[in-house]
């Protein structure tokens, strides 16, 4: 792995880490921003070497690096503690997955109204989560990032393992 320097390092190894995968920025944007609201350190790793430009671009506090042969999933969370993975959460990529969550149905309906429910009804789940989609450069992609990261952004497990990760260690 390389980091924004181009240095040989790798996933840190001292303290609590959010690590991360990038694909880019349109659709991982979102993800992004949410996990800087944790106030935890977060390292992204990608297999495109544009990860360091497009990450800190955004969110310079954040570690990028790169790794040609990446193997985290795609959209993935994991939370390491001193180097030790203590647990990990994966984004399903089916549109049928997230219309059976009644969570992520309702959030969905909260903030788009049933008009965006239709909307999202026509898609089919390789044109969402195709990261190369004309979708996301529409106006419909707030709705389709939404539905990107849904189990995701929020994560109501990970932000409490952060919380107790962080009682412990005082």
């Amino acid at each position: 792995m390389l980091n924004a320097q181009f240095q040989t390092t790798s996933i840190p190894s001292q303290g609590v880490w959010i690590v991360t995968r990038f694909t880019n920025i349109f659709r991982d944007k979102l993800h992004l921003d949410y996990l800087s609201t944790l106030n935890i350190r977060v390292c992204v790793v990608s297999s495109d070497p544009l990860v360091h430009p497009a990450v800190q671009t955004h969110h310079p506090s954040m570690l990028t690096l790169w790794d040609e042969h990446c193997d985290l999933p795609l959209q993935c969370q994991c939370l390491y503690s001193n180097g030790v993975e203590l647990a990990r959460w994966t984004q399903p990529q089916s549109i049928h997955q997230f219309a059976q969550s009644s969570t992520a149905r309702r959030r969905f309906c909260l903030r788009f109204g049933v008009n965006g429910m239709r909307c999202v009804l026509r898609w089919d789940t390789a044109t969402i989560w195709n990261s190369l989609s004309p979708l996301t450069l529409r106006d419909e992609s707030a709705a389709i990032n939404h539905i990107l990261w849904w189990a995701l952004v929020p994560n109501e497990e990970l932000e409490n393992l952060i919380i107790d990760t962080a009682q412990n260690s005082c």
